[in-house]
C-alpha cells in the first residue's frame, strides 16, 4: 500500500525517465496533496494495482487505464472539488486553483469558489490585480481580503472589462467585510474603474491600508455605509478618501451619516485634503476613537456656527475646490474616548478659535473685540467640557516654541476624566516642568493611570521628581517610553511608584544615540548609606527593557 497525505508541494511520485517496477503495489491513497497531477514521468509496471483512494475514509478505489491516467483524472476531480469546498485560499499553496483564478485554465464548475471566505496574497510578484472581473459572480461568500508586500499589483478589483462580458450583471455585490492592503508600492486603485456602477461593497466594515505610495483615492461613496474601522497610514499621494464621478460632484450637497463607524486612524498622509471633494455634510454618531496626525493639508475641526464655512483651495490646474472641515466638535466630542491633537488644534479648541465671528442670532448686532473674546472663552470651556468621556489624549507636534510644555495649550487641565496621556513627535525637553503651570494641573496628574512617551527626540527629563507631580506617582499604573534618544535616566531613585504595574522602555537610543545607562538613578538623592535606601515597586508585575545597548544596570 502507498500513502501520500498532506504533501502540499508534491507534483509527482517520480520525475525521472526510468521505468518504475511496482510489482506488488495493489492500492494507494493520495489525500490533501492538491498539486500532484502525474504519478511518474517514465514508464510504470504495476500489474496488481487496483486503484487509488482520495482519503483514508474513502471506500471506493479509482482506476482508469493506468496509474498516470488515473492520477490525472483524480487530479482534475480534486481540483474541481477544491474550488467548490475551499474557504481559505493563500496564493502559493494551491497552484491548480491559482491557474483557474488567473484564467489559465477554465473555471471547472458553476459552484467554484462559492465557499471562499478568506483570500491571502502575500509577496506575489506576478499579479497585476487581485480579483479579475470574471470571478466576481463566484465570490458570493468572500468576507476577507489580505494583500501584503506585492510589487506588481496595480488594482485590487479589475472591473474595467465588466461591460464587455454580457453574461455579467451591470453591478455585482460582494459581501466583503474586511480589507487589508499593506506595502503595495504600485497600487493605483482599489478598483480600476472608480464607480459603484459595477461593484458594490455594501458590507465592508474594516479597512486597513498601509504604505501604498501611489494610491490617490480609496472608494466610491457607497462603500461608506457600514464602515466600522478605517485605518490608513503612510500613503504619500493619497488626496481623498471617498470619490464621486464628476456629474455627481456638481449636484446638491451630499449627506454622509456613518452610523457604524467607531474608529478613524489617519497617519502620515501628507497630500490628504478631502474626506470627500464636493459639497457635503458629515455625521459620526458612533465615533469613539480618533487618531489623526501628519495630515497637514486636512482641515479637521470646526464649530457648529462655522460648519458651513469652507476654505478655497486651488489645485495644480487652477480648479477651485471647497475644503470643508471633517468634524464639528460639538457633535463628535461627547462620544470620543481616544483623541489625538496636534498643538494648533489643541490651542484652537481650548481658546475657542473655531468660534464664528458672527453667530446667527447676533448677525445684525455689532460685535466688539471683547464680545468675540468672551464667546471664544465660552466655546473653549464648553468644548473641553464636551470631552468628559475622553480616556486617552495624545498630544502631537509641539515643535515651534522651545519653551512650551504639555500644558501650554490650556486644554489638558480642562478635561475632567482623562486617565491616559500620550505625548509623541514633539520637541519637549521635559514633560512635567519644575514649576506647576496652573492650579488645575495637579488634579489632572492625580487622575492619570497611563503615561506614554513616544519619539520625543529632545526629551532629557520626564520630571517625575518635582513635588507638584507627586500625586501621579500614587496613581500611575503604566509607564511606556520609546524613541527618546536624549533620555539617560527615567527617574531619580528617590521617586517611588505606589501602583506601577507595567514599565516599558525600548528603542531609546533613537537616531544612533545609545544613551540610557540605568533605569533608577541616584541623582537628586542626598548621600547616605545605600543599605538604608529602599526602592519599592509594590504593584509592578511586568518589566520590558528592549534595545538599550548601553544599559549597565537597573539601579547602580
Amino acid at each position: 500500500m502507498l500513502l501520500l497525505d498532506s504533501l502540499l508541494r508534491l507534483v509527482s511520485f517520480y520525475s525521472g525517465n526510468a521505468t518504475l517496477q511496482l510489482l506488488r503495489l495493489e492500492t494507494g491513497t493520495v489525500a490533501k496533496s492538491p498539486n500532484m497531477k502525474t504519478f511518474s514521468q517514465g514508464g510504470i509496471n504495476a500489474p496488481m494495482f487496483l486503484g487509488f483512494k482520495t482519503s483514508m475514509q474513502d471506500l471506493n478505489f479509482h482506476y482508469q487505464d493506468d496509474l498516470n491516467t488515473t492520477m490525472e483524472r483524480l487530479f482534475y476531480q480534486q481540483v474541481e472539488k477544491s474550488t467548490c469546498d475551499i474557504q481559505y485560499l493563500k496564493f502559493g499553496d494551491h497552484l491548480p486553483l491559482e491557474e483557474i483564478w488567473l484564467g489559465v485554465v477554465p473555471i471547472p464548475s458553476d459552484h467554484s469558489f462559492k465557499n471562499l471566505k478568506s483570500l491571502f496574497v502575500v509577496e506575489c510578484e506576478y499579479l497585476p490585480n487581485v480579483i479579475p472581473f470574471y470571478l466576481l459572480p463566484f465570490l458570493c461568500n468572500l468576507e476577507e481580503i489580505h494583500v501584503i508586500n506585492c510589487k506588481s499589483i496595480k488594482a485590487i478589483f479589475d472591473v474595467q472589462d465588466m461591460r464587455v462580458d454580457m453574461k455579467l450583471p451591470s453591478q455585482h455585490s460582494l459581501p466583503l467585510k474586511k480589507l487589508i492592503l499593506s506595502q503595495l508600492p504600485n497600487l493605483e486603485y482599489i478598483w480600476n474603474l472608480m464607480s459603484d456602477e459595477f461593484l458594490s461593497l455594501q458590507s465592508l466594515q474594516e479597512v486597513y491600508i498601509y504604505s501604498c505610495e501611489k494610491l490617490k483615492s480609496l472608494f466610491p461613496t457607497s462603500v461608506a455605509n457600514h464602515l466600522v474601522m478605517l485605518d490608513v497610514r503612510d500613503c504619500a499621494r493619497l488626496v481623498e478618501i471617498l470619490v464621486e464621478n464628476e456629474a455627481a460632484l456638481k449636484g446638491e450637497t451630499k449627506q454622509f451619516i456613518f452610523h457604524c463607524l467607531i474608529s478613524i486612524t489617519l497617519r502620515k498622509l501628507p497630500e490628504l485634503k478631502y474626506f470627500y471633494n464636493g459639497k457635503h455634510s458629515l455625521e459620526w454618531p458612533m465615533l469613539a476613537y480618533l487618531d489623526i496626525y501628519h495630515c497637514d493639508k486636512l482641515k479637521l475641526f470646526t464649530s457648529e456656527h462655522n460648519s458651513g464655512e469652507v476654505a478655497d483651495i486651488e489645485d495644480q490646474v487652477g480648479i477651485s475646490n471647497h475644503q470643508q472641515a471633517i468634524f464639528i466638535v460639538e457633535k463628535i466630542f461627547p462620544n470620543i474616548e481616544q483623541l489625538s491633537l496636534k498643538k494648533e488644534d489643541a490651542m484652537a479648541i481650548s481658546h475657542g478659535l473655531f468660534q464664528a465671528k458672527v453667530i446667527p442670532e447676533l448677525e445684525h448686532q455689532a460685535i466688539t473685540t471683547e464680545d468675540t473674546m468672551i464667546m471664544r472663552r465660552q466655546f473653549g470651556a464648553n468644548a473641553a467640557h464636551l470631552l468628559q468621556n475622553l480616556k486617552l489624549l495624545t498630544l502631537l507636534c509641539y515643535h515651534e516654541d522651545d519653551e512650551s510644555n504639555i500644558f501650554s495649550s490650556g486644554l489638558l487641565e480642562k478635561i475632567p476624566n482623562i486617565e491616559n496621556l500620550r505625548v509623541a513627535c514633539s520637541s519637549f525637553n521635559e514633560i512635567f516642568p519644575s514649576l506647576k503651570p496652573s492650579a488645575g494641573c495637579t488634579k489632572i496628574v492625580s487622575n492619570l493611570k497611563g503615561l506614554y512617551l513616544d519619539f520625543l527626540l529632545k526629551l532629557s527629563s520626564i520630571g517625575l521628581e518635582h513635588l507638584w507631580v507627586e500625586p501621579l506617582l500614587k496613581t500611575l499604573e503604566t509607564l511606556s517610553v520609546r524613541g527618546c534618544p536624549c533620555l539617560k535616566i527615567l527617574v531619580p531613585s528617590n521617586v517611588s511608584f505606589s501602583n506601577l504595574v507595567y514599565l516599558n522602555v525600548y528603542s531609546c537610543h533613537g537616531l544612533d544615540c545609545q544613551a540610557i545607562q540605568e533605569i533608577v538613578s541616584k541623582e537628586g538623592v542626598p548621600e547616605s548609606n545605600d543599605d538604608e535606601i529602599i526602592i519599592t515597586f509594590r504593584q509592578l508585575n511586568a518589566l520590558c527593557i528592549e534595545s538599550l545597548p548601553s544599559i549597565v544596570g537597573f539601579h547602580m
